[in-house]
Formats: structure tokens, sequence, C-alpha cells
């Protein structure tokens, strides 16, 4: 499974204009760090106003390249969080072995 982490930002008054601008410039810096050999990518972001918390998916080698594309974009945040990608291919090669129910 590939190495992915969830960069989780606290946003007073979050609506789809801020995430959309969020969302863009941590594509930018994604794409900046990754042509400068750095392995990683923006998969996308999740916006919850009722929370106020933003959330963006990145798959990167380390948690380090996912801090300096938040840095790059300008970006403050809470945490970022270590997880697992599970993608329907995933599930399905489980399924097949017993391993999930579907």
């Amino acid at each position: 499974m590939e190495r992915v982490f969830i960069v989780e930002r606290y946003v007073p008054g979050l609506d789809e204009a801020a995430a959309g601008r969020a969302a863009a410039a941590l594509a930018r810096a994604a794409a900046e760090l990754r042509s400068e050999g750095g392995p990683i990518r923006w998969l996308g972001s999740v916006g919850l106003p009722s929370e106020e918390t933003d959330c963006a998916l990145f798959v990167a080698a380390s948690a380090d390249l996912v801090d300096q594309a938040a840095a790059r974009a300008g970006l403050a945040y809470e945490r970022i969080v270590s997880g697992i990608a599970v993608r329907p291919a995933t599930v399905g090669r489980l399924a097949a072995r017993g391993e999930a129910a579907i």
C-alpha cells in the first residue's frame, strides 16, 4: 500500500472559496517539489465547514515533504498524520482472499 499523509488544518469560517484556494496552493507546492525530484503527490482535499477543518491528502516519501509543501503553500496546519490508503482494488483483492467482506 502507498504511504499517505493527511494534513489537518483548523480554519475558522471555512467555506468553499477558502478550501479551493488552499487546495490550489497545496497542489502547486506539491507539483513544485515533485519537479525538483521530491516524491510527493497531492491527491485532493476535503473541507468540513461544520467542523471548521480542512484536510488534504498526499502520497509522499515522508511527512517532511508534506510539511515542505504546506510551508510553500503558506498554510499553517494542526498536524500531519500518516495513514493507510485503501482503494477499491485493494478491497477487491482482500475479498478474493477472504480477508474482507464486500
